[in-house]
């Protein structure tokens, strides 16, 4: 198998301390968010982080499928006792997962998930704590949609991905 040569993933690029611009930041958000609704067609990632955003030149794409659940069917390859989320940016469900609550992992978990990261995107900090709009320094147009796939409960979140996308593209197409 031979497969394209990545130069980067999303946590090495963001240590570079580069800006980018609305347009390519837009564009980036965009892709990843396409990728997501079709991923959520058949499955869930459980383990979006930066270090599984990888950047091919001007391309991001989402990967490591290895903690996938599969939606249609009931297959999971995940061990019973593997931490389902990854360390710094599990949804509040898989906490409590963590927790000992039997919550499941559910598409607005990786909603959650790619959230937390276009919030660490745009701030380059985590989205810990109680957040406001006066802690936004993004552009404003693309606050609610984040907050919003941010939100504690998992049932005022965003249903996948292409909800996600959806919320966002009305968002940045308003006047």
């Amino acid at each position: 198998m031979i497969m394209e040569l990545t130069s980067s993933n999303l946590l090495e690029f963001m240590k570079k301390d580069l800006e980018l611009t609305y347009e390519t930041l837009i564009g980036h958000m965009q892709g990843l968010l396409d990728a997501l609704a079709k991923l959520h067609t058949f499955g869930i990632h459980r383990d979006i982080k930066p270090e599984n955003i990888l950047i091919f030149g001007d391309k991001w794409v989402i990967s490591d499928f290895g903690l996938c659940s599969c939606l249609e069917e009931d297959i999971d390859i995940t061990g019973s006792n593997e931490k389902l989320g990854p360390k710094y940016w599990m949804s509040p469900e898989a906490i409590n997962r963590v927790l000992g609550k039997k919550t499941e992992i559910i598409p607005q978990s990786d909603v959650f998930q790619l959230a937390a990261i276009f919030w660490y995107i745009i701030h380059k900090t985590h989205p810990t704590g109680i957040i406001t709009e006066d802690d936004w320094k993004g552009n404003k147009k693309l606050f609610q949609p984040i907050i919003k796939a941010l939100h504690h409960n998992p049932n005022k979140r965003p249903k996948d991905g292409a909800e996600f996308l959806e919320w966002f593209n009305k968002a940045i197409f308003v006047e």
